[in-house]
């Protein structure tokens, strides 16, 4: 048990020396005007639980040295999106500098453990003034699986509902490629 509090502590403290990992990198403020030089992903992060939520992350980072971006997708700390009273979920926007991302980890804050590194890293590319749909990634608690479903067509009207900055916008699939049944 010690030793895996502590792995997850060098773990959180060489992410944050890294670079910014969320707390840095908030939501994209849609009031604002793009920056046409970044990037922009959107998506959903849900998860299924039985008793309560136990806050699933999922780690994203640059895979360039020259970029240090780091972003932990989260379901606590964000409007609940689902009626169902044991699946938490949120969907979410993020501005991006281009280049090549990975889904480097994930895990659950208020549980114990934490996802072993892809055998077969997960990427996908930002570019410049594109909006790129990544999926719809779900846990599930109580098997400590995660998976990423490409619900594109029911997705993208919902993210343009909640976000209407996407409204006249096209929405490049890049789900199809994460594509992933934990």
């Amino acid at each position: 048990m010690k030793k895996t509090i502590s792995i997850t502590i060098i773990i959180l403290i060489s992410i944050l020396l890294n670079g910014c990992i969320g707390m840095g990198l908030t939501q994209l403020d849609v009031n604002k005007p793009l920056d046409q030089r970044k990037g922009i992903i959107v998506g959903q992060i849900s998860e299924k639980f039985i008793t309560r939520p136990h806050d699933l992350w999922i780690a994203i980072k640059s895979t360039s040295k020259e970029n240090k971006t780091n972003l932990i997708l989260k379901t606590i700390g964000f409007p609940d999106e689902n009626e169902n009273r044991n699946i938490l979920s949120n969907r979410f926007i993020y501005e991006l500098p281009e280049g090549e991302y990975t889904i480097h980890r994930w895990l659950y804050a208020h549980y114990k453990g934490i996802s072993i590194l892809q055998e077969k890293p997960i990427t996908f590319n930002v570019k410049a003034n594109e909006i790129s749909y990544i999926g719809n990634f779900q846990g599930i608690s109580l098997t400590m699986c995660l998976s990423n479903y490409d619900n594109y067509k029911t997705e993208v009207i919902k993210l343009k509902e909640k976000y209407p900055i996407l409204k006249d916008r096209q929405i490049v699939n890049k789900a199809n490629l994460l594509n992933f049944k934990g």
